[in-house]
């Protein structure tokens, strides 16, 4: 499934300041990026690193080969990116929360 980041203007924000904003799928088809590295929200940022590095070792596509190990990958990078990012990570889960609370 196609996942997209939207950048928005940070609240009180000048030029240029803008938060990475995760898109959470309305049907939530998608696993989370804590499901897909198969960690718990709480964490800490170096088994996160380890998930990761597990994942990206058995999907990537210069050793695994095949779209869907490529698909799998792509979104092994994504959770990481998200996930490693103190401040990527405290918006994704303010994301998550509030679409959970709805």
């Amino acid at each position: 499934s196609l996942r997209i980041a939207i950048l928005l203007p940070s609240p009180g924000g000048g030029p240029g300041s803008l938060d990475y904003r995760p898109y959470i799928d309305t049907k939530m088809n998608s696993k989370s990026h804590y499901e897909v590295l198969g960690v718990e929200k709480d964490t800490p940022k170096d088994e996160i690193k380890k998930a990761f590095r597990k994942l990206s070792k058995e999907t990537h596509p210069d050793v695994a080969g095949g779209a869907a190990n490529t698909e799998r990958f792509k979104q092994i990078s994504e959770a990481h990116a998200v996930l490693s990012n103190d401040r990527k990570r405290r918006i994704y889960d303010a994301d998550l929360n509030d679409w959970f609370n709805r």
